[in-house]
């Protein structure tokens, strides 16, 4: 055996004798007492289900289950003070003597809130935090949301997200992200905090996600390479799933059915058939083999209104919770989805909008899809003020596009055209200790690494690693600031080697009760994806050439806002934010040759405002939602020769100067109606590198859906009505958002 590697083997053994004598010290020492209880609605009585009560000054918490109960084992003697939290009622602080050995009992009797910005996130720290204490803003989307607007994958949900626009799984947060095609997002997408985009494109597929799992969804805004790394510089969306509970039995049944209707112009009627599409979903939460487990079967299908756009698939999800000792949460959770996906990406032209152009006339191209994913997650409390989480994860995506010979022409012109395997394997060891309640330490390591193999991109593997640090006080009660930064390095054969260190900073103060100021600064960057790096196909007649020795793009991020908490009303919120990217990749034309790579040749800048304002009245049964977003996008870029490129001064290409969001809903009895409408201001720049035909008909989107059902404690009946004005606007270039369609859905639970 190495030097080296005995070197770090003894430092392997001296941490698990660390950690060992730490274990004794905080469990062993002393007679404990635990803390158990109930949270309730205080009008109603009824239990308070999915609630968090947490140990203020340490790391203990809990979650009620479905009765409203609670337990925190293993507590040290002594005088406590315990927070409850929940969306959607307001927080509330109880005082707790714990003595050794005993059961001490506390009752939480919360009043119901219209304000849905307060709760916990974990997004914001990797830790559990009130969103009061965020120094970013944090949008945090509930799965009711999701379920009234009959969201089948969470892309359809995010678009009704202040900031966030969407095609399909490109995802942009404050303009961030053009339209990239499915390579290289800009925004992280995490499954419980695992990333969950792929290794060779950097994309997430939010398919591989059952909705009906899904606990919160929180998008975090700004640069969040310091605590996540690449990929992170305009922002991070964590899905959080639900917990299985040991004592929980639950059962939830979803259908929908729905139809589109038929285009206004009748050149645009490529079929005579009726567009329909539905879709199924079970979700199962019981102890199955003495774990709590939580599994879900789901199944959609969509006929789609544009040419070779339709879509089918399915996919079965399971997470498990074991706990080797009373302070010990360890999940498994796994997923498996099989897809069959139209190659439609843009239109023939303004009077075929819904044929595709991107296939040619004797043949279509379709995807299928496979992917699985394992992810391990255990948190381990060692003390009261120290715990540890260790992740291992492991990711695989198959993807092959196939042409196909449409009727009437040769079947040998059928075949594979591209194919690519991708596996991630990673890990994460993370610890946080607190000193007092008024110091916090999070700290700790991530690696990963990306094998590809592929007919496009060829055999390829990317390691990386990193090391990071959290350090948060409170000098003053009203006072909060968080330090912290990454280090990240990346090697692989055929690349650069990088490595990138990225700071932050925030600052919460309140100014006075249910007034925050927040201020945010950090640095970002995202490492070239395998496919932007390596890719050598054509496309559009085109050919696309690999660039291995791309550089990493990077951003400055800073943000200030205020927030107003009325405290039986609603909220209101408004941050002003700036950033400065650099080495952005973007494909561009080679000189002298009909040929387009990716390279590191724009500087931009972003910066903008964003209000957000919530309102309930008559006892919350009628709550109105406003956001608006407003982008000022600078293109900087300047050409080899530091000459101003083309475009320089103009406007980002896809990125629209205003967002608006408004949703209004009431709520009479087991009656709801709601509405959304959704507004994006026209499109100005676009890609000149492509041959789309009649983009400059882009105009500005302004869409409107409703709502109305009868929602009970155990099922609901929803009828749905999207584009009900039936507008026709782009969702990327040359590609029509959906017409206006109609849906029926039933959604049953049995507890």
């Amino acid at each position: 055996m190495s030097v080296q590697k005995t070197g770090d083997l003894r430092w392997f053994l001296m941490l698990i004798f660390m950690l060992g004598l730490i274990y004794n010290h905080g469990f062993a020492q002393t007679a404990h007492g635990t803390i158990e209880g109930r949270v309730l609605n205080r009008e109603t009585n009824a239990p308070i289900v999915n609630a968090n009560v947490s140990i203020i000054g340490t790391f203990m918490g809990a979650a009620t289950d479905q009765h409203g109960r609670f337990i925190i084992e293993k507590v040290k003697p002594g005088t406590y003070f315990v927070l409850c939290s929940m969306i959607g009622f307001q927080k509330q602080e109880l005082s707790i003597n714990v003595l050794p050995a005993k059961r001490n009992t506390i009752i939480f009797e919360l009043e119901e809130s219209a304000l849905q910005m307060r709760g916990v996130v974990v997004t914001a720290s990797k830790y559990n935090q009130a969103i009061d204490d965020v120094p970013v803003t944090i949008s945090v989307l509930k799965p009711e949301e999701i379920t009234i607007r009959n969201a089948v994958t969470l892309d359809r949900a995010l678009q009704y997200v202040p900031g966030v626009q969407t095609a399909g799984d490109n995802i942009s947060i404050r303009g961030s992200t053009g339209f990239s095609s499915g390579l290289g997002t800009r925004t992280l997408v995490l499954l419980d905090g695992v990333p969950l985009l792929s290794g060779d494109e950097g994309s997430a597929d939010f398919s591989t996600v059952p909705v009906l799992e899904i606990e919160q969804v929180e998008v975090m805004k700004g640069a969040g390479s310091a605590l996540y790394g690449s990929s992170a510089m305009g922002g991070v969306i964590n899905i959080i799933t639900k917990k299985p509970e040991p004592d929980t039995s639950h059962l939830n049944l979803s259908f929908y059915s729905g139809l589109f209707s038929q285009p206004s112009y009748s050149q645009w009627r490529w079929s005579g058939k009726r567009k329909v599409f539905n879709g199924t979903s079970i979700n199962y939460i019981s102890n199955i083999l003495g774990l709590a487990s939580s599994v879900s079967i789901n199944y959609h299908s969509n006929d789609s209104f544009k040419e070779n756009n339709d879509f089918h698939y399915w996919n079965i999800y399971g997470k498990f919770r074991l706990k080797l000792n009373p302070n010990n949460d360890w999940f498994i959770q796994t997923g498996w989805l099989d897809s069959d996906n139209g190659g439609f990406i843009y239109w023939k032209d303004i009077n075929h909008a819904l044929q595709s152009g991107s296939d040619p006339t004797d043949r279509y191209s379709r995807t299928f899809s496979k992917a699985f994913y394992l992810n391990s997650i255990m948190t381990q409390t060692l003390s009261s003020r120290f715990y540890y989480r260790l992740r291992f994860n492991f990711h695989r995506n198959h993807a092959e596009d196939v042409e196909i010979a449409r009727p009437n022409f040769a079947p040998e012109i059928t075949g594979t055209i591209r194919e690519t395997c991708a596996k991630t394997l990673g890990h994460e060891m993370q610890f946080g200790y607190q000193f007092s309640a008024q110091h916090n330490l999070t700290f700790g390591w991530e690696a990963t690494l990306n094998h590809v193999s592929a007919i496009q991109y060829g055999n390829r593997q990317i390691g990386s690693g990193s090391l990071y640090a959290q350090y948060s006080v409170q000098p003053l009660f009203n006072l909060k600031i968080d330090l912290g930064g990454r280090w990240d390095a990346e090697q692989g054969s055929g690349i650069t080697e990088v490595s990138q260190f990225n700071p932050k900073l925030g600052i919460n103060y309140q100014l006075k009760e249910n007034n925050i100021w927040r201020f945010s600064a950090g640095k970002g960057f995202r490492a070239p994806a395998i496919a932007e790096r390596f890719i050598s196909t054509f496309s559009n007649q085109i050919k696309v050439k690999p660039n291995p020795q791309l550089a990493p793009e990077r951003n400055i991020s800073l943000e200030t806002g205020f927030r107003r908490q009325f405290n039986a009303i609603g909220y209101f919120d408004v941050g002003c934010f700036f950033n400065d990217f650099r080495d952005l990749i973007e494909p561009q034309l080679q000189p002298s040759e009909l040929a387009v790579r990716f390279e590191n040749i724009t500087r931009a800048r972003i910066y903008g405002l964003e209000v957000a304002q919530q309102l309930s009245f008559f006892k919350n049964q009628f709550t109105v939602n406003a956001a608006y977003t407003y982008l000022h996008t600078r293109d900087l870029s300047k050409m080899v020769n530091q000459a101003p490129n083309p475009d320089y001064n103009q406007e980002l290409k896809y990125r629209p100067n205003h967002l608006v969001n408004l949703r209004g809903q009431y709520q009479w009895h087991s009656w709801i109606v709601g509405a959304d409408f959704r507004y994006l201001s026209k499109i100005h720049q676009v890609d000149r590198l492509t041959d789309i035909p009649d983009l400059e008909k882009q105009v500005p989107a302004y869409v409107t859906d409703v709502q109305t059902g009868l929602k009970k404690a155990n099922y609901s009946l929803m009828v749905i009505i999207n584009n009900i004005f039936q507008y026709y606007y782009f969702i990327s270039p040359g590609n029509l958002g959906d017409l206006r369609n109609f849906v029926l859905q039933l959604n049953w639970n049995y507890r």
